[in-house]
């Protein structure tokens, strides 16, 4: 092979591995509209010195346009646009008359905005499907390891359990069917995409301890921008003195990326040690 086809072969690996932008695309641009509407006003605006992209290994998450240095505020999500348990309760209060966990009323939301297009704008941005171990199908579980089976198995036992006191529930309020399929694709936006908030002690007394595993959660519109990465760690949290929930660059293990462009960071959300078989469950 002579040089000029090595530096062509080069040149299309590079192009082919650089992130695509997607700031243009149409649901990004509602989903924007729509927070700006709502409460997401210029300060937090220009925390943003990222991009929306599209990367081949891990999917969707923000490039960087410029250096970024540690403690660099990258996001700012103002209380309004966070989705709580609170907030939930206050838009469907017939779900009072029930006990449920955080989890459980975050998920009733999604399907309940699924149905009647309220919150358009963010559930268009949520995946239309997962790959997590929970949703195995049994001829892909028999082909692992036993200790996996049991766990897998247990996931999916667990979670027919949630639907079937979802699916009481949702027919008590609407009189109406849901599918297992519907559920499961909004239980496991909740439990891939939330991030962690302290549920109001009004909504929080009740519930043992299994149930509190649910709890102190909240969906984040923007954030679902953000997918996990072990090179970059990252502080998140609400911040009650800006009564925003913020993220901050903490720790590079690999500080540059060079891309076609130039050399570019990319940033995504770490959500803490989980292990393994969690990952494998949960983690798309």
């Amino acid at each position: 092979m002579g040089r000029t086809s090595r530096i062509r072969n080069r040149l299309v690996r590079i192009v082919h591995s650089r992130p695509l932008r997607i700031d243009s695309h149409s649901e990004f641009v509602e989903l924007c509209k729509w927070m700006s509407a709502n409460g997401w006003n210029a300060v937090s605006k220009n925390c943003l010195v990222t991009k929306p992209a599209l990367f081949n290994s891990t999917g969707r998450g923000l490039m960087a346009m410029s250096n970024i240095a540690p403690n660099h505020l990258l996001v700012q999500i103002p209380q309004s646009l966070l989705i709580t348990k609170e907030k939930v309760l206050a838009e469907i209060p017939d779900l009072l008359q029930f006990s449920m966990t955080t989890a459980e009323c975050l998920t009733f939301f999604i399907l309940n905005s699924k149905f009647n297009g309220l919150y358009s704008s963010y559930i268009s941005t949520l995946p239309k499907s997962f790959s997590v171990g929970g949703l195995c199908k049994s001829q892909e579980i028999a082909v692992l390891p036993s200790f996996l089976q049991e766990k897998i198995m247990c996931n999916q036992n667990f979670v027919l359990k949630k639907y079937e006191k979802i699916f009481a529930i949702w027919r008590k309020i609407y009189g109406s069917t849901l599918s297992l399929e519907l559920f499961q694709w909004a239980w496991f936006c909740v439990n891939t995409r939330a991030v962690f908030y302290q549920d109001s002690k009004q909504h929080s007394h009740g519930l043992n301890k299994v149930d509190g595993m649910e709890n102190n959660m909240a969906l984040a519109p923007y954030l679902d921008m953000f997918n996990h990465d072990a090179e970059v760690v990252v502080e998140a949290g609400f911040n009650k003195t800006t009564q925003c929930y913020e993220i901050r660059v903490w720790i590079f293990s690999n500080q540059k990326f060079t891309q076609s462009c130039g050399i570019r960071y990319r940033r995504s959300l770490r959500f803490g040690p989980w292990l393994s078989f969690q990952t494998m469950l949960f983690a798309d």
